[in-house]
């Protein structure tokens, strides 16, 4: 059997969008297995870049054969069987941050200067008049509710969203922020 690698299979490279931490079997194959299908099926266009949570892990593996991996989707779907083999290609780079610690800063620096994006989407209750806009306030935690976030001027922190429609549905809208 040939080695899964960049020099015997194609790899698609894309931005470096999402941080992850873990590489273990279930984020591989369930997690970035959806990140892969919303790449092939929609616009999302983004790779992940691992963070091995614990000093003995699995990120070594995953460099040597170029964070490339199958998923083998086994069982039923709408009762026809289903057995599928897919080449995942969404782990731009995996980082140790116990041998790696300056390549790993440089990422939480990124987080800090805002040099990668924070972009999701989002389901919201109500019909927004505005097909783009923009939500400013200072978020932190609700006044009565510590589990909860809301927008607090006092003890909250400045933010600042960009919305744009994707859907409505009803008394729904489906947006993507940034």
């Amino acid at each position: 059997m040939k080695a899964l690698n960049k020099e015997t299979a194609a790899k698609t490279q894309r931005p470096e969008r999402i941080i992850q931490f873990g590489e273990g079997n279930f984020l591989r194959a369930f997690v970035d297995w959806i990140i892969y299908n919303m790449n092939e099926k929609t616009d999302f266009n983004s790779s992940v870049v691992v963070v091995q949570p614990i000093e003995k892990g699995m990120v070594d593996m995953l460099n040597a054969q170029d964070c490339l991996y199958h998923v083998n989707l086994q069982g039923l779907d709408k009762g026809q069987v289903v057995n599928s083999l897919t080449k995942i290609d969404v782990i731009s780079r995996a980082l140790n941050p116990y041998s790696q610690n300056d390549e790993f800063m440089k990422l939480a620096e990124q987080l800090a200067v805002h040099a990668i994006t924070r972009k999701y989407r989002a389901l919201v209750h109500g019909n927004l008049k505005e097909d783009t806009g923009t939500v400013t306030g200072a978020i932190g935690r609700h006044p009565t509710d510590r589990k909860k976030m809301a927008i607090n001027e006092r003890n909250g922190k400045p933010a600042v969203t960009h919305y744009r429609v994707l859907e409505r549905f009803g008394n729904y809208t489906y947006i993507e922020c940034e």
